[in-house]
């Protein structure tokens, strides 16, 4: 008699990534091609140009407490603008000088009652 073969039970994340793992290659494929080349570029790029600003900066005669100056304010003007740009606040409505409703804190709605006419049509 031969024995039962069993087929080895495999982990759903190792079928998954088994189905995935060519398009993750053609990507990182890609990635490796176009990508980096250009984020390179733009690296070296950017540091060239400070590089010429340190040397801009270098040769100007300001004292130093001015460059320190200088920099803690752009510092500070680019952090104010990072937060402000993941944190800005809720809309405000100039026309009429009020915030939108907030759709987490609805308000109650008020009832109206409608009056009717007292007029009614006739029949013939």
């Amino acid at each position: 008699s031969r024995p039962c073969r069993v087929p080895a039970r495999r982990n759903i994340m190792d079928v998954l990534l088994e189905k995935v793992k060519p398009y993750v290659d053609r990507t990182m494929e890609i990635v490796m091609k176009v990508v980096v080349p250009i984020a390179h570029k733009c690296f070296h790029a950017c540091m060239v140009k400070i590089i010429l600003w340190q040397q801009i900066a270098v040769n100007l005669k300001i004292r130093d407490d001015t460059k320190i100056a200088l920099v803690v304010g752009l510092l500070m003007g680019v952090v104010i603008i990072i937060v402000l740009s993941y944190n800005p606040g809720e809309p405000f409505d100039y026309f009429t000088g009020e915030s939108p409703p907030d759709p987490r804190n609805p308000q109650p709605v008020k009832k109206v009652k409608v009056e009717d006419d007292g007029e009614e049509e006739e029949e013939d």
